[in-house]
């Protein structure tokens, strides 16, 4: 594992989308080959919460984890 490097974009998107589908840091530092530390590290530093405009059956709010208070990508 490497020391001290950035995480690049795609491994961002990577990381939201692993987070959207219910994948734990463990498992998501598996497929990048970084340790778990650094993606909770990267996560805390850069997440964002946003309304889904979805809610449950009992009336709550789905919120849809994301990197940033921007898009990071296109689409």
């Amino acid at each position: 594992m490497n020391k001290h490097t950035h995480l690049n974009l795609d491994a961002r998107i990577l990381i939201e989308t692993l987070l959207n589908q219910q994948h734990s840091f463990k498992s998501i530092a598996r497929h990048l080959g970084k340790d778990c530390t650094t993606i909770s590290k990267e996560v805390k530093s850069h997440i964002c919460f946003e309304k889904s405009g979805i809610s449950t059956d009992d009336g709550s709010a789905v919120y849809r984890i994301r990197f940033g208070c921007a898009r990071i990508y296109s689409g």
